[in-house]
Formats: C-alpha cells, sequence, structure tokens
C-alpha cells in the first residue's frame, strides 16, 4: 500500500540514522550549563534592572499623561511580555511570574486607569526586591513575601 503523501516514506528509515537521538557527552552538557549560568547573571544583573527602569519610566509617564496612557501600557506589555519569557528562560520564575502580571493588567486596561497604576507600582516594588534580592526560589519565603506584596491591596 502506497501513501499519496510525498513526505511519507511508510516505515522506511535513511541510511546511517538510528531510531534513537544522538546522545549528549557529559561535558557537552556541562559546558551548555555554563553558558546558560552566564547569561542568567547577565540578565539578573544588567538586563533586569535596564527593563525595570524603562518600566519605571513608562508607569510614571503614564501617570503624568493619561491621554498617552494607551500608547504606555503597550509599552510595558511589550517589556512585560519580554520578562515573563526571560525569567523563565533564565530561572527566574518569580520575575516570570511577575511579568505575566504586569501583561494581565495592561492587557485588560488598554488605557492604564488610575487603580491600574497602582497594581502597576506593586508589581515594579515586587520586580526591584527579586532583581536586588536574585531570587530564584519560587518556593521560598522571599518569593512567598514578594508574592503576597502582589496579591495585597494597597491603602
Amino acid at each position: 500500500m502506497t501513501s499519496d503523501n510525498p513526505r511519507d516514506d511508510g516505515d522506511r528509515q535513511e541510511p546511517g540514522r538510528s531510531e534513537q537521538p544522538a546522545a549528549i557527552s557529559p561535558e557537552a552538557l556541562a559546558r551548555a550549563h555554563a553558558a546558560v549560568q552566564r547569561l542568567s547573571e547577565t540578565y539578573i544583573a544588567e538586563v533586569a534592572p535596564a527593563n525595570l527602569a524603562e518600566l519605571e519610566s513608562l508607569v510614571e509617564a503614564a501617570r503624568q499623561s493619561p491621554a498617552d496612557r494607551r500608547t504606555h501600557a503597550t509599552a510595558i506589555y511589550r517589556i512585560a511580555h519580554d520578562m515573563k519569557g526571560q525569567g523563565g528562560a533564565f530561572g527566574l520564575p518569580l520575575l516570570s511570574e511577575i511579568g505575566s502580571r504586569l501583561c494581565s493588567i495592561t492587557a485588560k486596561n488598554a488605557v492604564v486607569e488610575s487603580p491600574a497604576i497602582a497594581a502597576l507600582d506593586a508589581c515594579l516594588e515586587a520586580a526591584r526586591i527579586t532583581i536586588a534580592e536574585r531570587i530564584h526560589d519560587l518556593d521560598s519565603p522571599d518569593a512567598q513575601r514578594v508574592l503576597s506584596m502582589l496579591s495585597a491591596p494597597k491603602s
């Protein structure tokens, strides 16, 4: 029986190819892990603080210029979305969670009304602490303290 699909080669296997994926040497894994660790350190020392500074500037601009809040919300969302992914990639799940919350706030509030600005401020404070204290473990007491800041209403 033949297939009409030109990509379907049935059960035939290319000569020289095994069904098992090639093994990666422990040395190669160690080098890859070290490279990711270096990138993670660069991210938390340089990139995350720069992103945070940009977010702080955008939130302040949204606070000062209500007419331009839609533009600021879009820019906040873009940086927060990057933060969400980068936090996950570099072993910073709390920073990823903060990025996710920033995305949710700005996605729901494209014009960023005043109550949303208070929520953005709480997220930025949480990010400041996470970066300064280099919180990696989402289950740690420090992470739980930061997460509680995000769910506690501001008075």
